[in-house]
């Protein structure tokens, strides 16, 4: 199966400038899902948000601008001498299920906060477009085991595209409605059978746009982390 029309989409890691419109274009997402409750401020944010870990990736569309959105984070290993670090609240919910990827002593890479403009017609091309750069993104940082949450549909999104299997029980996320799944895969594994599930013209249409993006996550990241970059 191929997907059409991704012509006007682009990828990036997201500058701080854009954070704003990052956090309010979560917020809209998840307050149509029933995900969170209303607020004044019309926006979406946590404390992993500005972690030197974590970076926002972006896809703008020409013409609208920013359209979808998700924080990718790095989990450092044990070995570099964090102590007590947590990149995600995936590492504070789900502490168990973790325990035996930390043990490999090489980064985890995990995805969350996914959000896409809610009546955008193309809303399956951004889908992809994020989860390519969240799989490209684990690579380049060297991560052996890549991760993230997810509810209902999307379950079977990653299941199928990217071969992630759940670990655990689902439990109930800080701050959201609903109780979520951990999943994870190992990344070249995942990687290998994204490169055959993507569609073709979105794998060509994002590296033909986003040449750069390997070095901006690399450059992004503490230097600690660069021993194990791909």
């Amino acid at each position: 199966m191929t997907f059409k029309g991704f012509t006007g989409l682009f990828v990036s890691v997201l500058e701080e400038p854009c954070y704003e419109a990052a956090f309010s274009l979560r917020y809209q997402s998840y307050l149509q899902e029933d995900a969170i409750s209303p607020s004044e401020s019309g926006l979406f944010i946590d404390r992993y948000d500005f972690l030197r870990t974590s970076v926002l990736i972006g896809v703008r569309e020409a013409g609208r601008g920013l359209v979808g959105v998700i924080r990718f984070a790095v989990q450092p290993p044990c070995s570099t001498g964090i102590a007590d670090y947590i990149s995600g609240p995936e590492f504070v919910i789900f502490p168990d299920e973790l325990t035996n990827l930390l043990q490999d002593d090489r980064p985890i890479a995990s995805g969350a906060r996914f959000a896409i403009e809610a009546e955008n017609p193309r809303r399956q091309q951004i889908a992809l477009l994020l989860v390519r750069a969240q799989l490209i993104g684990a690579r380049a940082v060297g991560a052996k085991w890549g991760i993230a949450t997810a509810k209902g549909g999307h379950l079977a999104f990653y299941r199928r595209l990217l071969t992630m299997n759940p670990i655990g029980e689902a439990r109930q996320m800080p701050g959201l409605a609903y109780a979520y799944q951990l999943l994870a895969g190992d990344v070249e594994a995942y990687f290998a059978a994204g490169d055959k599930r993507f569609p073709q013209d979105c794998i060509a249409h994002f590296d033909e746009t986003a040449p750069e993006f390997e070095h901006q996550i690399r450059n992004a990241m503490p230097a600690l982390l660069n021993r194990w970059a791909a």
